[in-house]
Order: structure tokens, then sequence, then C-alpha cells
């Protein structure tokens, strides 16, 4: 039996990247042979950087690499007809892969949030040149792109101009044929909502994301505790990207120096070179606002950085509202640092409402608040994320396929959530 995952890239390492790779190696763990479709080769060495070696390992059971140049129906098609049991899109929120032979019964779909509906409707220049790499689109009258220079308003420079409608209709028709015709899986109640608003599915079935928290507990929070090493600082933990608002960690930092709330505030973040210009709005920003000694960087850390970072710091905030899940909030929960997250998004599931905030000024309260909390509240932070565990996503991923494989379709009940 050959099962093909599809993601576009695995390289950015990132929540999603992380929950591809755990999902993988569910399939592997049932004795099911993968191939993986992409749109770039996986960087090994830094999938492990991230990751850890026992992860990334997973790459090494990938039985076939199939690079395709972007989503299109000629890639699909010619791609599809590798005889996969089962296809496995886990970037579902960004990716279209929909072939007419894909139905519930032969697809799962894990669809974070629907982003591309939006993202292609707007024709944002990122999405397409970025993650679907249209820009290796020839000038030809069969895919609607024609291949120019342009300006960009960040100093960047777009590839490609839109002269038709034709590939963008595809898209739009194939992106919502993929989420009809799919088992759909997403990651919180807040995004389960919201694919039912925008697509009027109602029957996605809410996984949530795995999260090593045993690990982030013993190589984080027990050190802590027992060195006694916390020193109650701020972490963020997010990709440097604008959509991740990371311009709010010096909203905040400015509010707590107003406050008289001196904590440093260190950032830890994957840098892609796309978004170089802004890392470097960011770091102006910074020294304009004589913040330096106040807001730190550390990209592309490796997960030992993350675990000694981690075990220092005593508060996580994220900056971005409407945040789908927040993987990195939970990590940092399992380490037993106290949540600050806004009151919009996933996150809310988890975080208690004392711990979120409406606005920079309540964040400040907040961090105030909870800046010396005593060892035991962070050991029961750390107990009350244990449900997120990698061990309870794998279990429920792989009942999922196994009934799947047997004829058993969940969305015919609406049944999501409990599939244990």
């Amino acid at each position: 039996m050959k099962v093909n995952f599809v993601y576009s890239d695995l390289n950015p390492c990132g929540g999603a990247e992380k929950l591809s790779l755990i999902t993988m190696q569910s399939f592997i763990e049932l004795g099911i042979n993968i191939d993986l479709t992409s749109l770039e080769f996986p960087d090994s060495k830094r999938i492990q950087n991230a990751f850890g070696k026992e992860l990334a390992s997973v790459l090494e059971c990938i039985r076939e690499i199939h690079i395709l140049d972007t989503f299109n129906e000629k890639s699909i098609e010619k791609n599809i007809l590798n005889d996969y049991k089962l296809v496995f899109n886990s970037h579902g929120d960004i990716d279209p892969y929909y072939h007419k032979s894909r139905n519930k019964f032969n697809t799962i779909t894990y669809c974070h949030y629907p982003t591309a509906k939006f993202l292609i409707k707007s024709r944002d220049e990122e999405y397409l040149e970025r993650y679907l790499k249209i820009s290796r689109f020839e000038r030809s009258g069969d895919n609607g792109i024609e291949s120019i220079t342009i300006p960009r308003s960040n100093n960047q420079v777009s590839l490609l101009q839109i002269n038709n409608n034709k590939h963008l209709q595809w898209l739009e028709q194939t992106y919502d044929n993929m989420l009809m015709n799919s088992s759909l899986v997403t990651n919180s109640q807040y995004s389960h909502n919201q694919i039912t608003k925008t697509l009027g599915i109602s029957d996605t079935m809410v996984i949530y994301p795995p999260v090593d928290v045993d690990k982030f507990r013993d190589m984080s929070l027990i050190p802590s505790l027992n060195k006694g090493i916390k020193e109650n600082d701020i972490v963020v933990i997010c990709r440097i990207d604008p959509a991740k608002k990371v311009e709010n960690v010096i909203f905040l930092a400015q509010k707590l120096r107003e406050a008289g709330v001196n904590l440093k505030i260190t950032i830890v973040g994957n840098l892609d070179p796309y978004h170089h210009y802004y890392y470097k709005k960011l770091k102006k920003t910074i020294i304009d606002l004589n913040l330096e000694d106040r807001i730190f960087f550390k990209t592309d850390a490796s997960l030992e950085d993350l675990f000694v970072i981690l075990s220092k710091s005593g508060i996580i905030f994220h900056p971005k509202p409407g945040e789908h899940f927040g993987i990195s909030i939970v990590e940092a929960m399992s380490a037993g640092l106290v949540p600050v997250v806004p009151s919009v998004g996933g996150p809310t599931e988890f975080v208690p409402i004392e711990n979120q905030y409406d606005s920079i000024e309540t964040a400040v309260k907040i961090i105030q608040k909870f800046q010396n909390i005593k060892d035991i509240e962070r050991i029961r932070t750390s107990n009350s994320v244990r449900q997120f565990s990698t061990q309870c996503y794998k279990a429920k991923i792989k009942k999922l396929v196994l009934d799947l494989l047997n004829g058993i379709d969940y969305t015919s009940f609406g049944v999501y959530h409990n599939l244990t």
C-alpha cells in the first residue's frame, strides 16, 4: 500500500511542517509506505536542526520524493498516476491539490485554516510566488501567466503578472474541490468554525496538532526547577513573518518600559530570505525606539537552543490575534511558561481567560500579574496541556486512517474531536 503526502515546502520548519513529519511517522508505524509530493526538496540538515535527529529521520523512510514545478492540472494528473491508496495533504490551508479520482474515502486534508481561499481571491502576490512558485511557469497560452519584472513596494521584485483569470480560476476551483472531496481535518474549533463560515462545510473533524509535551517538560521545566535558573523574562516563538504581527512585540516592549517592568524579550523564529526586508524593518524600529537592551532575536535556533531559552524564561507572549492553534504556545506551556495570548483565536481553547489580552495595555497588566508565579503554578501550567501530546495525536490519526481504509466515513455523521 502506498500513501502520497502533499506538502509544498517542509523547509520553513514551523509548526505545520512538524505536524506533517509526525503524521508521516504515524503512517510508517502502521507499516504503510509513503511518498512525498512537494515543490521543494527537503533540507534534511535544516529540518534536523529545528526538530531534532529523531523526527528528521522520517525523511529517510520516504520511498520516493516527487518535486513539482508548481501545482497545476497537468502536474497533479501525472502525480496521481502513481496508484496511491490514500492521499494525505497536510498543508490544506495553502496547497491546492485535487484530482477527480479523489474523494472522502481516499483523501485526507489537514486544513489548518482556509487561508488559500482568501489569498487566491485577493490575488496575493506572496502566496502565488513564494508558496505556489508560479514564477516557474514559462510564458504560454496554457497557463495564463506572463513572466515579466515589476517593482514591489517592499523593494523585492515580482517575476510574474497574471494577464488573464484562467489559472486563478483553476486554483480557486481546485481548492474548493479539494476541501469538498476530502475527509477534512483541522486544528481547532476556531478553525472549524471559519471553514464552516467560508465554505459551508460543517463536518470537519478537529484533531489538535501534536506537541512533544513530555520532552519540553523534561528538557526545560525540570532543569529550571532543579537548578533554579529561571529568569522570568519573556519569549516569543514564531516565524519572522509579517503575518505573525511581530511588530506587536515592539509595542509591548514600549508599554512595559513605560510601566516600569524591566523584562527582556527574546524572539525565537525562523527567518525566510523572502522576509528579510521585514526583519530589517523590525531591527531598525527597535534601534529607533532605543529598545536594543530589551528585545533580542534568535533566528533559526536549534531545538536544543529552544530548550535552553525556555528553561530561563517565565512568560510566552504571542503577538498574532487569530492564531489558528499555536503549537509554540503549547510547547512553552509544557515548559512551565505563563501564556499571554490574544483573546481571539485557537489558543483561547486551552489558555485561561485571565491570560488573554484584547490590547497591548491589557497584555502588560497580565505580565505584571504573572511575572513571579511560584513553581507549583508552573507545574500546573505544564500539566494543563498534556492532552496535546504527540501520542494522543498519533492515536487519533491512526484510527482515522484505518477506519477510512475500512470504509468508515466519519463526516457522514458530523463527528469530530473525539476519534479515540
